[in-house]
């Protein structure tokens, strides 16, 4: 035991890597993380492939995805310089191409909150290996969506006339009760929350990487890990938030592509004009969205090694998903052609008639074929347990679920109520090299994400380790409530810091400390633990009070500005309705509710546990607390203690290092 400051003498012994990645998570062993038994192991894998460089498959997969980009950008270029003419769109089909894509993307989205809101608030252990990657994949997928309605704007340079703003052209105000500007705000909503979500539930691997890197790497990951030191009371805050950004997420999962089904749900076209759209646009929206994070994971896998955190055991999870959201899909497509022969409107029969054997009838066999009848294959669990297989499910879950936004646009508006105005579309190579574009924009997004940033959330999937490995049981739990108050020494009294192996060292400790009457400062831990808040006595977070002052403020706002300016400032008469009609702002008032109070519990949380660049002095995080370091630090000022009494307290306990210093 030293004297001085220093971090951990030597690092822990572990199982080869080799070994643990041989096994590519197989049912006889009941681990769902197979690679790592030690926090150190899960940084050291995580990191490596930051930290080594990328490989030549890297490369290979950036070039080929930047060149789609590139192409992309080449068309939309040419597009705007010469209009959206270059397009296949006509009088009858004005959707096509364009908003199929938009459909498709902002799908493609959802999968991201589900994995990381719904799942946490399920206490779901299998989502920490992928919820990081899916939470990426929604910030890229949302991105591409935001591209297509400003390109359909034809002068994207125009597109901040869709927001309210006090402006130039006379006091006119945007009209909110229309679907098309429930988009913007909902999209807006939903991609802010997600990557505000994203960045707070990276911070602690921020802080990994930070205090493992030198240089210039150094210094811009503390710039965005800003004062991360994984003390007790900050992982105490950073759960609440975690858990009040999921609990404002998830409802996003459903507004979000209910908002984008009420553009077509509130025309009179057939085979738009059905209550059903909501529900089966978000399942949709979640099939979809699973599939590409399958797609996604087990490429990731194969390509970063991380066969033992991406295991069989969160494939075959996200296969029963797979299989239950395209049963549900499959009952959606039925209900529609029920509802449609039930009703007795030639209108309605026609539309879904010429969906099935009309000239796009190939697209709608596509739709089926992929979205209802390959999923099924998943019951079986050989197909399960075959990682080609399900790949290749996977891309053709993808396929079919493009083809299904396609047949739902086209055929619809191809055929409508006048024959005279029926018309056949075709995509030009413009609208396909923009398609292309996107993926290209995806794919690079993705490809810099898992080479610059940690791909795997480590802190959580170290919980998952020590929860695995040591069952998840504190027996001394329940004496946590007797435990006396931690008493506050005097400001000459000196510092004791113990470094534990484990985080029941960690507890045995902070809970032997406090009944001696010594005064625990705080510790340091690369992960939540489990029993840690109880023995230190600390008290619930008032991040929830929070959030509910901040979300009431946005909502009351929303309310009174949308009944103000279409009512009071600036009367929009649309179709006769009422001009406070409040219904209609529901939309925009909720998304406004979300957004303020999810940055409001961003900010708290930043501002309560001191991360925020400058303010008062905070000493950082002693060497080691942030990777596999379990460090706690307390004070005395009891004269019969002497120094070799609290070195005794560090040895009983199993510390495997410790020092003293002096209170600054």
């Amino acid at each position: 035991m030293s004297d001085t400051a220093h971090g951990p003498s030597a690092a822990l012994a572990h199982t080869p890597h080799a070994e643990a990645t041989a096994d590519e998570g197989s049912s006889a062993d009941p681990r769902l993380i197979t690679a790592a038994r030690t926090p150190g192991e899960v940084t050291r894998d995580v990191c490596e492939p930051l930290e080594r460089g990328p490989t030549r498959l890297w490369y290979l997969c950036f070039a080929v995805s930047a060149a789609a980009l590139l192409v992309g950008a080449v068309c939309v270029t040419y597009q705007v310089a010469v209009g959206i003419g270059t397009w296949g769109l006509n009088r009858t089909v004005g959707w096509a191409f364009d908003i199929t894509n938009f459909v498709f993307w902002v799908g493609i989205g959802h999968a991201g909150t589900l994995i990381s809101a719904v799942l946490l608030l399920m206490r779901q252990r299998w989502r920490t290996s992928i919820n990081r990657s899916a939470e990426a994949m929604t910030l890229f997928a949302v991105m591409c969506a935001g591209l297509f309605p400003l390109i359909h704007m034809g002068r994207p340079w125009l597109a901040y006339w869709v927001f309210p703003y006090p402006n130039t052209r006379g006091p006119l105000w945007v009209n909110f009760r229309s679907p098309l500007l429930w988009d913007v705000f909902a999209i807006g909503t939903y991609f802010t929350i997600s990557a505000v979500f994203w960045y707070i539930g990276m911070l602690p691997d921020l802080g990994t990487v930070r205090d493992r890197a030198k240089g210039l790497r150094k210094r811009v990951f503390a710039f965005l890990a800003l004062r991360w030191d994984g003390s007790a009371r900050t992982w105490s805050r950073w759960e609440m938030a975690c858990l009040l950004l999921a609990a404002l997420a998830t409802p996003l999962v459903v507004s979000v592509h209910s908002v984008v089904s009420s553009d077509f749900a509130t025309a009179v076209i057939p085979g738009w004009h059905t209550t059903i759209f909501p529900p089966y646009f978000v399942i949709g929206a979640v099939f979809s969205g699973f599939a590409m994070v399958l797609t996604l994971m087990i490429v990731a896998r194969k390509v970063m090694s991380l066969q033992g955190y991406i295991t069989e055991r969160h494939i075959g999870a996200m296969c029963k998903v797979l299989v239950f959201t395209s049963s549900i899909v499959a009952m959606a497509y039925a209900t529609e052609l029920f509802v449609a022969w039930y009703s007795g409107s030639p209108y309605e029969q026609f539309a879904f008639a010429n969906r099935l054997f009309g000239p796009a009838g190939w697209a709608y066999g596509i739709m089926v074929a992929c979205n209802v009848l390959t999923p099924q294959l998943l019951w079986f669990r050989k197909v399960r347990r075959s990682i080609g297989t399900i790949f290749v499910i996977s891309l053709l879950v993808n396929v079919g679920m493009w083809f299904e936004r396609f047949v739902i646009i086209v055929t619809s508006l191809g055929r409508d109520f006048l024959p005279s105005s029926w018309t056949g579309y075709a995509p030009t190579l413009i609208e396909l090299g923009t398609l292309l574009g996107s993926f290209g924009l995806f794919f690079t997004c993705f490809l810099l994400f898992c080479r610059y940033l940690p791909m795997i959330a480590m802190a959580e999937v170290r919980a998952v380790v020590a929860e695995q490995e040591h069952h998840g049981h504190d027996t001394a739990a329940d004496a946590d409530a007797a435990l006396p108050e931690s008493p506050t020494p005097p400001r000459a009294s000196m510092r004791h810091c113990g470094v534990f192996a484990a985080p029941e060292g960690l507890l045995a400790a902070v809970r032997a400390a406090r009944r001696r009457g010594l005064h625990v400062v705080d510790t340091y831990t690369p992960h939540p633990v489990h029993g840690l808040d109880a023995a230190l006595g600390l008290r619930r977070s008032r991040l929830p009070f929070v959030t509910l002052a901040c979300g009431a403020v946005g909502a009351a706002l929303a309310l009174w500005f949308q009944y103000w300016s279409s009512s009071s400032d600036w009367p929009l008469d649309v179709g006769g309705k009422p001009l406070d009609s409040f219904p209609a702002f529901v939309p925009v008032a909720f998304e406004v509710m979300v957004l303020l109070a999810g940055l409001g519990t961003a900010v708290a949380l930043l501002w309560r546990s001191r991360l925020l660049p400058g303010g008062s002095t905070q000493k950082p995080a002693p060497a080691g607390a942030t990777d596999d370091r379990f460090v706690v630090m307390l004070e005395h000022a009891d004269a019969s203690l002497s120094r070799a009494d609290i070195e005794q307290l560090w040895v009983d306990q199993g510390a495997v290092d410790s020092w003293t210093e002096q209170r600054p």
